[in-house]
């Protein structure tokens, strides 16, 4: 894009950085949901006007069974609302919908878009599901932000 800043900065609010990177361990799974912060926050939240996003996830710790990642053909829509559940959603509002699970490997990364309803199952036998994670968009001027 002419004019566009090229790389990939922190995302920021009123001017001061958010913060672009976590360590997450999953043991007992996350319900069904989706991540999309132009839904959720449909004024805006960072300075940056961010148009699409992706999640990255980086294995570091995996246990010996389950952990896996859930990713529906599926995003948000008004209807979903009625297979509410806590912060996530019950099974039904994916039913017919097209699904690939993503078993957690030390060292694999995965990349996928959160806006797509996704989940994790439980943890199976020994060990720990750690990851570090955090968002990636992209903004209108062309440029990549991370948050977390």
């Amino acid at each position: 894009m002419p004019g566009a800043e090229p790389g990939t900065a922190a995302s920021s609010i009123g001017g001061r950085e958010a913060f672009g990177g976590t360590v997450r361990e999953i043991e007992t799974g996350l319900l069904m949901h989706a991540d999309d912060i132009n839904r959720e926050f449909p004024d805006g939240l960072f300075d940056q006007h961010v148009i699409g996003q992706l999640a990255f996830n980086l294995y570091v710790d995996v246990p010996s069974g389950g952990g896996a990642t859930f990713v529906w053909r599926h995003r948000w829509e008004p209807a979903d609302e009625e297979h509410r559940e806590a912060y996530g959603y019950r099974p039904g509002a994916v039913t017919g919908c097209q699904r690939v699970e993503l078993p957690p490997s030390l060292g694999d990364g995965l990349l996928f878009d959160p806006a797509h309803f996704h989940a994790v199952e439980p943890n199976r036998g020994g060990g720990r599901r750690i990851a570090f994670a955090f968002f990636l968009g992209i903004t209108t001027g062309g440029r990549l932000v991370v948050w977390s």
